[in-house]
């Protein structure tokens, strides 16, 4: 009679959706996991989370794409998908990360788009994803996955900054081609970014499957590179989204996320799309000078436990 029964882990905060015997609390907006009951070992005392961060804003002038915003993950954890990170009964705050935004277009700004911005839950950070390097030959910047170098050459910037305990978070941007041919595509949570060759220029990295809200989405592909007398780069799988080119087609956006990145455009615009909407996507470049990047795509938190 002292040997107490099975207590599972109980909580309030997000959407709750159910399957089978899981709760899953899906986080589009900073909000608070509020858990009232930590649970016990006879039913359950962990979690499992997806934690996904705002990904990178691509450039103008045919140059880098955004980084996919980091990805940290323990779904699926080894002991029967019955969560692998201990809570206790308290509130715990949620971030999710916003995206990045572009640069000015402009043929004086040669600036980097701005890196997408952090979630988190408890312990575990996942950092934005790195803004697409700008015209000129600069580096992409390094990120939770890094931004795509920019045309003439430039380098992508480094995925997994800073660097996790196990595994990684993200994959570095690839680089960006001589002349005017387009810039690198950013790095994603499963992939590198494409490096920029002619005829086309980088293609954004794919980004990470995962199941946790029984969808098995894709999230934080990288955004595509912007190109002049290119195509542009196509956004990762995750919500990466297309680079413009001024004379040729544009990139696509990636799907297979909780929303698609958005294609670049053609022409005298020829704009960058935007990542998509908490997917964690990377924006793609723009294809001219005077054509504007696409902002990242925000993140998203997810958090799974057997309630019963």
């Amino acid at each position: 009679s002292d040997v107490p029964g099975p207590l599972y882990v109980a909580a309030t905060g997000g959407c709750v959706t159910c399957c089978g015997n899981f709760k899953m609390h899906t986080f589009l907006s900073p909000n608070t996991l509020v858990v009232t009951c930590a649970g016990n070992c006879a039913g359950s005392n962990k979690v499992d989370y997806l934690v996904v961060a705002g990904g990178g804003g691509g450039t103008h002038q045919h140059s880098g794409g955004g980084g996919g915003g980091g990805y940290r993950t323990t779904f699926p954890s080894p002991a029967c998908n019955a969560g692998s990170f201990p809570v206790t009964a308290t509130p715990y705050a949620i971030t999710v990360g916003g995206g990045g935004a572009t640069n000015p277009p402009g043929p004086a700004t040669n600036t980097p788009a701005v890196s997408g911005t952090a979630s988190i839950f408890s312990t575990i950070t996942s950092a934005g994803g790195g803004g697409g390097g700008g015209y000129e030959s600069q580096a992409g910047v390094a990120g939770g996955s890094g931004g795509g170098g920019a045309a003439n050459s430039g380098t992508g910037g480094a995925g997994n900054t800073p660097s996790i305990p196990v595994g990684v978070q993200g994959y570095g941007g690839g680089d960006g081609a001589p002349h005017s041919y387009g810039g690198g595509g950013g790095g994603g949570g499963g992939g590198v970014g494409g490096t920029a060759a002619a005829p086309t220029a980088g293609v954004g990295g794919v980004g990470a499957q995962n199941n946790i809200d029984t969808n098995n989405y894709y999230w934080a592909g990288g955004g595509g590179g912007g190109a002049h007398n290119a195509p542009g780069g196509n956004g990762g799988i995750g919500g990466g989204a297309g680079g413009g080119s001024f004379y040729c087609a544009a990139g696509t956006g990636g799907g297979s996320a909780i929303s698609s990145g958005g294609s670049g455009g053609t022409g005298p615009s020829a704009p960058g799309g935007a990542g998509g909407t908490n997917s964690g996507g990377g924006g793609g470049s723009g294809g001219n000078v005077c054509s504007t990047g696409g902002v990242g795509g925000s993140g998203v938190v997810i958090i799974r436990y057997r309630y019963q």
